[in-house]
């Protein structure tokens, strides 16, 4: 996405949702790489609770009143544990490894802002370090306790054998497999 197509999801999301929620965080400035890992997790669990193809963690936007502010957050030159590049350390620690995004992008005012684009967790709950988040509330929580939610996580691969395409007809079906 371009700066223009990600500033317009941004207002979108506060608009329809206004306020944060288990697969949207906003934060003004960089947190620390620990409870960032954290927040992966949470929002990929999240994203998969509530349906959604992905979780957002966006820095720039005042926490409370949404107002987009800019951020100074520059997670290409931050530096986690042991001097690591940040996103490494992120990488390493969160599994299943999953594709989240880093990107930045600018609002019309030139103020700059940073999105973590975090896939919604499937099969099995998104870990950091081993344990898997989730937002309840404005909490970021260990998911573990929530066994209805685990469950949910577990249980949310599409079986696609079970899906209708469209454009298929009876020519498609393997003969030898409905004699099996």
């Amino acid at each position: 996405m371009d700066s223009n197509q990600y500033i317009q999801l941004l207002k979108e999301q506060i608009e329809q949702y206004r306020k944060e929620n288990r697969h949207l965080e906003f934060k003004t400035n960089h947190v620390d790489p620990e409870r960032l890992g954290r927040y992966i997790s949470a929002l990929s669990n999240g994203a998969c609770l509530d349906n959604t193809e992905a979780g957002y963690l966006y820095f720039g936007v005042e926490d409370g009143t949404w107002n987009l502010v800019g951020t100074t957050f520059e997670p290409g030159k931050e530096k986690a544990r042991g001097n690591q590049d940040l996103e490494i350390y992120l990488r390493q620690l969160i599994s299943p490894k999953i594709n989240f995004k880093i990107e930045e992008f600018f609002d019309e005012n030139g103020k700059r802002f940073v999105v973590f684009t975090i896939p919604a967790a499937k099969e099995e709950p998104t870990c950091f370090m081993g344990i898997p988040y989730v937002r309840v509330d404005s909490s970021l929580t260990d998911l573990r306790p929530f066994t209805e939610w685990m469950r949910e996580i577990y249980d949310s691969q599409k079986d696609w054998s079970a899906e209708i395409v469209p454009e298929a007809t009876i020519d498609d079906i393997d003969l030898d497999a409905i004699h099996v």
